[in-house]
């Protein structure tokens, strides 16, 4: 993943967060469910003291779909459909509020708190299994369909993006070749946009006004681009969580979710007890990467997590 470091220059970010083989809390309480007459219930809570809440804080997950199970020969940047489920019910059951993705940007929570966005990059064609868990618990989310990959093996169709639209979710761009923007000229960066955005809105007959930068791959002319083409929310992939200043930029930041993070891991993103720690990180991270240059970088990330690479990261 890319952000805009100092002179506007694309840096890497790791996805890695907390990673663990365990699927339940040191607590060993997990977040399961069984059927009750609304489809689902949690049938244990979290255990775990609640920490204090500061000002507003909107936190937006991403992630790339789910797979059947995870392991080291799974994509990391995929979650186990097992841990994503306990992940939604660990919101229900905590009182975080979820938003609405039309409310991502807008930072519609009053007093003090923190809410929840959900996002999906990538078009994975398990973003329907995704969506049918999040409608059981009345949630909705945002997913960015980079237009080229529709109706490749394992991809979404367009008629999966009009289905998704029609059951409430939302459908932004993430451009359509998937190309890391910043190393376009200035024309070959209004086709990827504008294409993108006009294919989406043939398909779900809806403006498009959100867009995830590939590979958190932009900078100042790429978020005028992106502008002039007719996009309002920017999803990036710098870690943090989002306040005022972000979302009046509509610039946001968002936090991956990846094989191998245990239900403590996820609840510490969620609560976020050590931000400063953790930001502190991702600029460190940065440093490395800037250090030893992009593919080195990618190359030992690899070896160390010893997973497959993903196109977006």
């Amino acid at each position: 993943m890319y952000a805009t470091g100092p002179r506007g220059l694309p840096v890497f970010v790791p996805a890695v967060i907390g990673r663990s083989s365990m699927l339940s809390s040191s607590s060993g309480t997990r977040y399961g469910e069984r059927a009750g007459s609304d489809g689902w219930v949690a049938t244990r809570a979290f255990s775990g003291p609640v920490r204090p809440r500061v000002k507003v804080r909107i936190i937006i997950l991403m992630y790339h779909g789910v797979i059947a199970t995870g392991g080291a020969a799974a994509n990391m940047h995929c979650v186990p459909e097992s841990c994503f489920i306990e992940q939604m019910n660990y919101l229900k059951v905590s009182g975080h509020p979820v938003l609405p993705w039309g409310d991502l940007s807008a930072g519609r929570l009053a007093g003090n708190g923190t809410a929840v966005g959900l996002t999906f990059d990538d078009a994975n064609l398990s973003d329907v299994t995704c969506a049918s868990i999040l409608q059981s618990r009345g949630y909705s989310a945002l997913f960015f369909v980079p237009t080229d990959y529709l109706g490749r093996s394992g991809r979404l169709a367009r008629t999966d993006v009009a289905e998704l639209s029609r059951q409430g979710m939302g459908i932004g761009s993430h451009s359509h070749h998937h190309v890391q923007l910043v190393r376009l000229d200035d024309s070959q960066l209004d086709e990827e946009l504008r294409r993108s955005k006009g294919i989406l809105e043939d398909i779900i007959k809806l403006p498009v006004e959100h867009v995830s930068f590939p590979g958190g791959s932009y900078n100042g002319r790429v978020l005028a681009a992106a502008r002039k083409a007719g996009y309002r929310y920017f999803y990036t992939s710098e870690w943090g969580s989002n306040g005022a200043r972000e979302t009046a930029a509509g610039v946001l930041r968002r936090i991956p979710v990846v094989d191998g993070l245990n239900i403590e891991g996820f609840r510490n993103i969620v609560e976020m007890p050590n931000y400063r720690t953790k930001r502190a990180q991702f600029h460190l991270k940065e440093l490395a990467k800037r250090a030893l240059g992009e593919q080195s970088y990618l190359r030992l990330r690899r070896a160390l997590v010893k997973r497959p690479s993903a196109p977006d990261k």
